[in-house]
């Protein structure tokens, strides 16, 4: 329906000289061309229809951004994973089992947590 290829955006209706109007343009001459009384209701919808694709930007943006952190806390667990695994076959035990840790404990932090209890002899009251 859309020729810009947004179809997050309001619809757009042909005119006749071949320009596309997007829906609030369509009432917005509504408005200029309906009775007082009339153009109240009018102006109500095209307040209601711009609230509507606001609303839709946001959740599009907060999307967006929850799938970045989630493949920038996915990407930076596997490097320290590759890295703390270097490490350790390189002879360095204490940094890469460091890394190992660090790049565990957003995969599994319950594993980590307990691990580490067990390993330096931590108390239950947690």
């Amino acid at each position: 329906m859309d020729r810009d290829g947004d179809s997050g955006a309001t619809p757009k209706v042909p005119t006749r000289r071949g320009e596309w109007l997007t829906t609030v343009h369509v009432i917005e001459d509504r408005i200029t061309q309906a009775p007082l009384d009339e153009a109240e209701g009018w102006v109500r919808l095209r307040g209601e229809i711009i609230r509507q694709d606001e609303s839709r930007a946001d959740r599009k943006h907060v999307r967006r951004g929850q799938m970045l952190g989630l493949v920038a806390k996915v990407g930076l667990s596997y490097s320290g994973l590759i890295v703390g695994s270097g490490l350790v076959l390189s002879g360095f035990a204490a940094p890469g089992l460091f890394c190992l840790g660090a790049g565990l404990y957003p995969l599994a932090p319950d594993y980590v947590k307990n691990t580490i209890k067990l390993m330096l002899g931590g108390r239950d009251s947690e």
